[in-house]
């Protein structure tokens, strides 16, 4: 027969949580059950970071709904508790429901005109943000219009398009859960504060890589180590689903994103 393996053989563990909806962090702290009930054992709560003993999860990575579970996991709250707040019932878990899930997102002139604005500044070549670089051409001199960021008649008739008037964005944002964090936090919004290590990721739209916020300064291919957004902004990011919901900001480096 092949050897058992114990908890406690495993000396650094982590667990990934990806998305899947809401249905997903169920089966997340389905998971979570069967781990314990085999003896593992969470890193959790606030306070000076540990080091994790053999057999014990101290390394907590999410996305999207994953970062939800991760994010309730790392703050310290069990499975019963968890439960409980999300079938209505009495928990120490602040309330939720479907309006603190899709938050009515408020349309507003100004915003629209301005979401046009940066579609017919990007078809021109020019920075969305003026000093980010981002929709920039390489040689802006080879430009017949200088590139600048404030709009002109003579830009506008030349780069509008018609569905430029179609820059609509999503029905819902998710600054209900983004609230919703904030309160189960209590207050901690910060990475360095969890006993345990925890990383969520998020989809960076300026550039292609992988946003991982957390602890760290670190810049690869294709991901980011990304330290000082706090943990409630870091998870909104996350699960803001492109089309459903309303794209996140965060500023990193000085710079908006």
């Amino acid at each position: 027969m092949p050897p058992v393996c114990r908890p406690t053989d495993f000396r650094r563990i982590a667990l990934r949580s990806t998305g899947g909806k809401v249905k997903a962090i169920f089966w997340h702290l389905g998971v979570r059950c069967a781990l314990e009930a085999r003896g593992f054992t969470f890193t959790s709560g606030f306070g000076p970071r540990i080091t994790p003993q053999p057999g014990e999860i101290g390394f907590l990575i999410g996305s999207s709904a994953g970062a939800i579970f991760s994010l309730l996991v790392a703050a310290g709250y069990d499975v019963p508790e968890i439960l409980e707040s999300f079938l209505g019932r009495k928990s120490r878990l602040p309330r939720i429901t479907n309006s603190t899930i899709f938050q009515r997102h408020r349309r507003g002139i100004v915003g629209y005109v301005r979401r046009v604005r940066n579609a017919v500044n990007l078809r021109a070549g020019e920075e969305i943000f003026p000093g980010s670089g981002v929709g920039s051409v390489p040689d802006p001199e080879s430009q017949d219009i200088a590139a600048e960021y404030k709009m002109t008649l003579r830009k506008f008739l030349r780069y509008f398009e018609l569905k430029d008037l179609l820059v609509l964005r999503s029905h819902y944002s998710v600054s209900g859960m983004e609230r919703w964090f904030q309160e189960l936090l209590g207050g901690h919004e910060s990475f360095d504060e969890l006993r345990t290590t925890l990383y969520i990721l998020g989809s960076d739209l300026d550039t292609p890589q992988t946003a991982v916020f957390g602890t760290r300064d670190d810049d690869h291919v294709w991901y980011r180590y990304v330290s000082g957004v706090p943990i409630s902004r870091a998870a909104a990011a996350s699960m803001a689903i492109p089309s459903v919901f309303n794209p996140v900001s965060v500023r990193i480096s000085g710079r908006k994103h």
